[in-house]
């Protein structure tokens, strides 16, 4: 496995581990904060995940257009589109959710980001077992 071919593939793994985390606890937490304490709640949030998913998210698209570009696997192909439907579903929705959000307390607003975050959580899922299948399956052994 390459250099490349093995960041890509943690990042995506991360990607996923932590878009799990989010999909199945940090969201959910959101219905029990307080609608007074909820802005500074939802700035929290934004500037804090911000670390963890900005550097990972873009070291992961980096890599994946390497390797869509140097490779021409149908697979690393469908993954990079997968992970740009990923990218515009968090810029678009997840994103715009969220703006919303630090301005007004919405629990039908929290609902919609929980709902429309299972799509990025699915797109990681089948990203992790597309490389995993690449990885295993379709490489030459070393």
């Amino acid at each position: 496995m390459t250099p490349i071919l093995l960041i890509h593939y943690m990042t995506c793994s991360m990607m996923f581990g932590l878009i799990l985390i989010v999909q199945l606890v940090h969201y959910p937490t959101f219905r029990f904060i307080e609608e007074k304490s909820f802005a500074e709640f939802e700035k929290f949030h934004c500037r804090k995940i911000r670390l963890i998913v900005l550097p990972v998210m873009s070291l992961e698209l980096l890599t994946c257009i390497y390797l869509a570009g140097h490779n021409q696997s149908p697979i690393l192909i469908s993954n990079l589109f997968l992970l740009v439907a990923t990218w515009i579903l968090t810029l678009s929705v997840q994103g715009k959710i969220h703006q919303k959000l630090l301005k007004k307390y919405s629990t039908d607003l929290i609902e919609s980001l929980i709902c429309s975050n299972w799509t990025r959580t699915l797109l990681w899922g089948i990203r992790v077992g597309l490389l995993t299948y690449y990885v295993n399956d379709v490489l030459p052994s070393s």
